[in-house]
């Protein structure tokens, strides 16, 4: 039997271990979902009692802390020191330092026997304070301050001596504390009346209570630790005095007390409504909390499968292995070919098919190798061949200017200045000459356009001014020979043919970042919008023109495209009456490197 038999045969093999992979994993995976679905309904029950137990010991605790701080009202009725009870002492009406003193010892005992009020407060009614507080440095503000607190003034108003509930509030007439560091207190407050008297209904004072219901649950809650949902603490008018998250705090949410009980889609939400306080606790647990354990479960579960899978796989990838070695080896040469590399030779390991596939494979990377180097250097002769081509096109389109030129002058007898011109065109062979390179050093192709600019100025009669600015670190670069002149005739064609004035021509070589940047402006006629478009469409084409001073701007930008490549582009800026900037950008580089 051949190789690619055997190779069919256990390919055929590697299908069928997928296969017994694949029953088992949907098989498992069905048991997965069916146990661990059960297991979380479970677990949700489990999680939803254990919750509901956690937050009836919230709720009885925080109404015994409650009515311990209701029972301390009591206590102002109860005989202190001096045999007298603080409403007895308040009945007097006297202000000695005595009755004061023992009303202010009386209301710090009260204070200090229970650590949850955070402040105890008596305002008499002819406007006495009697003040303690639980907490360092606390104290209250001047009595002509208290007096004016629209929350006391509210507390004050009521004439009943059945303890009050004010929901939270910042306390702004607490001194001693930065006002923006003030926590929201709820306070508890009642009037107080003399009880012999009670039927006189005469109200001797106001007594406050405030208390910190957000650090009294906080403190309840540091004991039940495992608590999962939130709690929240609610009077029977909707509004939040205290939740865990605090994402309610002191806002009214009327609707907490009508959803249903227990397994809504998303939360579960057990009540406890307190008839000793008359207060409704929340307990709120999220479901997704929930299952994250049994998502937790699941995982573990995948990752037993996945084990399974990975030792079946591995057992079957085993056994192929010896068979697969060698294709994929074949594989990997055949990407290093796609990718470009031709230096990898596969060694023939045996003479069968694959050995076959192998040989073939070497002939086939030779072959193509041949004719990438032959495509290479067909392409490189192309492009030497085209730029002599349009090096010989650009020399006798100047040198046939040069002669109407002179032909100009001496049909004119200006016999001096076409002497001159002669001498001048002499120079300028002689430089061509000379100059046989293709890239030439900058100062080379400045002192040929000097030559030019000067036979020009005769030609026009010195209507030309030139202005130079070449930086000195361009000294050392080539550039194409014969750049600048083409695009110089065009700026003196389009400038002194058509301008009364001088013509100014501005030429400056900038070296940046690698890159030599040459701009050529003139302020001669300049270019028509339509004109202007024409042009550059030509140049983005490289169609060549055909009209007599758009030859050499053509061939300058193919010239440049087919050395440097098509980033390297002749930019033209041109307004109407306003003249025209050419920009040539060219990569900076010595001759050795261009060479290279």
């Amino acid at each position: 039997m051949s190789l690619l038999h055997r190779l069919a045969g256990h390919t055929f093999f590697l299908k069928l271990v997928f296969a017994f992979c694949g029953i088992i994993v949907a098989a498992m995976t069905f048991t997965a979902i069916f146990v661990s679905n059960g297991m979380a309904n479970r677990l949700i029950n489990t999680e939803a009692k254990y919750e509901y137990e956690l937050a009836e010991k919230f709720q009885t605790e925080m109404d015994e802390h409650l009515i311990n701080i209701h029972d301390a009202f009591t206590q102002a009725y109860l005989p202190g020191d001096l045999g007298l009870s603080i409403s007895d002492m308040l009945h007097k009406q006297e202000g000695t330092q005595r009755r004061n003193t023992s009303i202010q010892m009386q209301l710090q005992n009260i204070c200090k026997s229970n650590l949850e009020i955070t402040d105890m407060m008596i305002i008499a009614e002819n406007n006495d304070v009697f003040f303690c507080s639980n907490v360092k440095y606390r104290d209250v503000v001047p009595t002509s301050q208290l007096i004016q607190s629209q929350t006391i003034q509210t507390m004050r108003q009521f004439s009943t001596n059945r303890v009050q509930l004010f929901r939270n509030y910042v306390p702004d007439y607490i001194s001693g504390v930065e006002k923006e560091k003030l926590e929201p207190v709820a306070s508890l407050y009642m009037s107080l009346y003399n009880l012999n008297e009670i039927q006189d209904k005469y109200k001797l004072g106001t007594m406050v209570m405030n208390i910190d219901l957000e650090r009294m649950g906080e403190q309840i809650l540091e004991k039940l630790q495992d608590m999962r949902g939130s709690l929240l603490m609610l009077d029977q008018e909707g509004y939040v005095y205290f939740d865990s998250k605090d994402e309610h705090t002191a806002n009214t949410r009327t609707e907490l007390l009508s959803e249903p009980m227990t397994n809504v889609d998303e939360n579960i939400i057990n009540r406890f409504p307190s008839e000793q306080t008359n207060m409704m606790y929340l307990n709120i647990v999220e479901k997704g909390d929930i299952i994250k354990n049994v998502r937790a479960i699941q995982l573990d579960v995948v990752k037993y499968i996945a084990l399974f899978i990975g030792m079946t796989l591995l057992t079957s990838i085993l056994v192929i292995r010896v068979f697969m070695k060698r294709i994929y080896r074949l594989i990997r040469h055949m990407r290093f070919l796609q990718s470009g590399s031709f230096n990898h030779e596969i060694k023939i390991s045996s003479n069968d098919e694959l050995g076959y596939l192998e040989i073939s494979f070497n002939k086939m990377q030779e072959k193509l190798q041949h004719l990438v180097e032959v495509e290479y250097l067909s392409q490189i002769k192309m492009k030497t061949l085209e730029l002599n081509a349009l090096q010989a096109q650009i020399n006798p389109h100047f040198i046939f200017n040069a002669l109407e030129s002179i032909k100009v002058l001496s049909l004119g007898e200006q016999h001096q200045n076409a002497a001159k011109m002669i001498s001048l065109l002499g120079k300028m062979i002689r430089w061509n000459l000379h100059e046989s390179e293709m890239m030439i050093p900058i100062e080379s192709e400045i002192r040929y356009l000097q030559y030019y600019l000067q036979f020009q100025n005769i030609r026009y009669m010195h209507a030309l001014q030139i202005e130079l600015d070449i930086m000195k670190e361009a000294s050392p670069f080539v550039i194409p020979k014969l750049s600048l002149q083409p695009i110089v005739e065009n700026c003196i064609h389009h400038g002194a043919a058509y301008t009364s004035g001088k013509v100014t021509i501005k030429i400056s070589i900038h070296v940046t970042n690698g890159m030599i940047t040459i701009k050529i402006a003139d302020n001669g006629i300049g270019m028509k919008p339509d004109k202007l478009a024409q042009i550059r469409e030509k140049l983005a084409k490289n169609e060549q023109s055909h009209h007599l001073y758009h030859i050499g701007l053509s061939n300058v930008h193919q010239r440049n495209q087919l050395l440097f490549g098509e980033a390297y582009s002749i930019h033209i800026h041109s307004e109407w009456n306003e003249g025209t900037v050419v920009v040539i950008t060219l990569p900076a580089m010595i001759k050795e490197e261009f060479d290279v």
